[in-house]
């Protein structure tokens, strides 16, 4: 089957602009959701992700007002998510305007609601976001929660076997350690996904390059998806380079 890898600018959000950082860390404002929304709209992407990365950590319900304001000006399909934890909380999102919904520290904390949302809503309005990184006294990438900056207790493996049992089909996996480094994709830790479990994967933190982004998505077949922030929003690399590559490397479609 062919396959149709997408190019996902994502737009982290802190206090309605929209920000990055490094290691999750040292976050600093890069433009408006507006301005970018349209550019990346006019370059041709496939999906646009919004999270507003301080919305769990600072006890807040997340962004409708932010979707209202990015469907003013983008007809790309919209995955949000941040501060997201309950049915009410996904179905006004998805009243604003949002395609699909990303969980992250509610989905740890929480197995019964993602279970919720998928007979609610179908698994293809879920995304589990999933920040990880390389734990060397453990051997193992743990999952993060709080916006990256707790352990959740679980290793990343350990946590995809359960969320395959909760009826999730598709993750977001952000590295910690590669995170605004452009460093390249930890090519190794989706596969070590993949050799476990048969999820849909979305790869995010480190991009770099083309040449890397097409790389990683031609040595896993499980890559649907790759995301980035700094490249795009910098004009490093173009949305639409990333995706003619992909199309001739034939990991996406050209329609």
């Amino acid at each position: 089957m062919k396959r149709n890898v997408k190019v996902i600018p994502c737009l982290d959000s802190k206090d309605g602009k929209v920000v990055k950082g490094v290691n999750f860390e040292g976050v600093k404002a890069v433009g408006e959701i507006e301005d970018l929304a349209a550019k990346y709209m006019a370059a041709g992407a496939d999906e646009l992700v919004i999270l507003d990365i301080t919305a769990t950590e600072e006890k807040r319900r997340t962004m409708g007002e932010l979707v209202e304001r990015y469907r003013k000006v983008s007809s790309v399909p919209l995955t949000v998510g941040g501060g997201l934890a309950s049915v009410a909380d996904v179905e006004r999102m998805l009243a604003a305007g949002a395609g699909r919904i990303s969980l992250a520290t509610a989905a740890v904390k929480d197995p019964g609601l993602v279970e919720a949302l998928i007979d609610r809503f179908g698994a293809d309005k879920i995304v589990v976001a999933v920040d990880s990184q390389w734990d060397e006294a453990s051997g193992a990438y743990q999952v993060l929660i709080q916006g990256g900056k707790k352990l959740a207790g679980v290793t990343l493996i350990d946590y995809c076997k359960r969320l395959v049992k909760n009826g999730v089909t598709t993750v977001l996996v952000t590295s910690k350690d590669k995170d605004g480094t452009k460093s390249g994709f930890d090519q190794a830790m989706y596969q070590a996904i993949s050799d476990a479990v048969d999820l849909e994967i979305i790869a995010s933190g480190g991009a770099v390059s083309v040449e890397d982004s097409v790389e990683t998505a031609k040595n896993n077949p499980n890559i649907v998806g790759i995301l980035a922030a700094s490249i795009f929003h910098y004009d490093e690399i173009s949305v639409g380079e990333l995706k003619e590559a992909l199309v001739k490397e034939g990991l996406a479609s050209d329609d």
